[in-house]
């Protein structure tokens, strides 16, 4: 009987997850409409190689927002590492390009773009960084900042990078939602 609960049991934990899976990919952001309204700023959330640098620079130099934060760029990459990802005639790097050093993670890129908007006084922020990395992503910028509004600008392909980065960040993501159950949803702390 108890092998028969125990066989019950991890079914239907398996078949939550893959449900859940299955729901956080569908739920993934799509390519924002063209003709959406510029953000006060921008931030791209580094990792993955330079398409999230890239789509960055270029959203700011198509005037999708007045600043771009990059948020936890490596102490060794430079600042003519970064420009290099910036579309041929890059006019605005020089006046409208900060860089955060200071983040190690979502949390961290969370506080210091937190930190970056109020700064000057941002009301909206475009963030870029890949698709499955945004829905956590989001979580952790309202949980240090409730009060901006958020617009994504996702990178890449569901898949892009292979199933098996879509399913890590998926447990990330549950890990989170998790963490948010026992401490209180995003938005109760820095308010």
């Amino acid at each position: 009987m108890a092998l028969r609960f125990l066989s019950a049991l991890f079914t239907g934990l398996t078949a939550a997850f893959f449900a859940g899976y299955v729901a956080f990919v569908v739920a993934l952001p799509g390519k924002p409409h063209p003709d959406a309204e510029a953000a006060d700023g921008l931030v791209v959330l580094t990792g993955g190689g330079g398409a999230r640098i890239r789509q960055g620079l270029t959203l700011l130099e198509a005037g999708a927002g007045d600043r771009l934060l990059i948020s936890g760029v490596y102490e060794e990459t430079t600042s003519e590492d970064l420009r290099a990802f910036g579309p041929g005639a890059m006019t605005r790097f020089d006046c409208c390009v900060d860089i955060d050093r200071a983040a190690k993670n979502t949390i961290g890129n969370g506080a210091e773009t937190a930190n970056w908007a109020r700064s000057h006084g941002f009301q909206t922020v475009g963030v870029v960084t890949h698709r499955f990395h945004m829905p956590r992503a989001m979580i952790e910028l309202k949980r240090a900042a409730p009060d901006i509004e958020y617009r994504p600008y996702p990178v890449g392909g569901v898949f892009s990078r292979g199933p098996r980065q879509t399913t890590l960040e998926y447990l990330k993501f549950l890990v989170i939602l998790t963490r948010d159950s026992v401490t209180g949803p995003p938005g109760e702390h820095n308010a």
